[in-house]
């Protein structure tokens, strides 16, 4: 069975999207200055997608 390898001249790469002046719910937003919270919300997505 063949397995995706992805595209070997493409592949790896990452974008970043800045999004200025853009209106957002309150109810939407779940973290707000928080930036001493930011590393164990990027450490615990890491942990949650290797399982």
């Amino acid at each position: 069975m063949p397995i995706d390898r992805g595209n070997m001249h493409y592949g790896g790469h990452e974008a970043l999207v800045l999004f200025d002046h853009v209106f957002v719910l309150w109810d939407r937003v779940f973290m707000y200055k928080e930036y001493d919270l930011s590393t164990e919300l990027v450490e615990n997505f890491a942990a949650y997608e290797k399982k």
